[in-house]
């Protein structure tokens, strides 16, 4: 008897693109977040987003994802979307980010867990997470890299 096996393929499909005056390598924590607010128009969010910013081995930007939209205080983190999306862009380093409506840039404990976690899960693929950025208000942000948390 015949058994039916199914063929698949998995591929990354473009949803924009769009040309910016922006130099998109990341040579420094001050960059990533002028690129996320650029792209993805950061001051319209009125919820708590998480994303990832992939990177190839130079720190050139290959991709930008949007992982979770949540409330006004949290976003679902899920680290196989994460990886997902870090795999499929053939990222070598990440920058995962995101932003706290309130304006408060002070990283919570359970933003210092998941960056814990990522960073582990990650580096079994052979990714690098260089850093995870926290967005305010009027354009600031904050990075767990240079607080030592990463």
């Amino acid at each position: 008897m015949k058994k039916m096996i199914r063929k698949f393929s998995v591929q990354l499909v473009k949803e924009s693109s769009k040309k910016y005056e922006i130099d998109n390598i990341i040579i420094s924590s001050s960059k990533a977040p002028k690129i996320i607010r650029e792209v993805l128009n950061v001051e319209n969010w009125h919820n708590e987003k998480f994303g990832i910013l992939c990177l190839d081995a130079r720190h050139k930007v290959i991709g930008i994802h949007i992982i979770s939209e949540g409330t006004v205080n949290e976003a679902q983190i899920y680290i196989r979307e994460i990886a997902t999306r870090a795999l499929l862009n053939n990222a070598v380093n990440v920058i995962i980010f995101h932003n706290h409506p309130s304006g408060g840039l002070n990283p919570s404990q359970s933003d210092v867990t998941i960056t814990r976690k990522i960073k582990e899960a990650l580096e079994i693929l052979n990714i690098q997470l260089l850093d995870h950025i926290i967005l305010g208000e009027n354009e600031e942000s904050a990075s767990l890299a240079e607080m030592g948390m990463v």
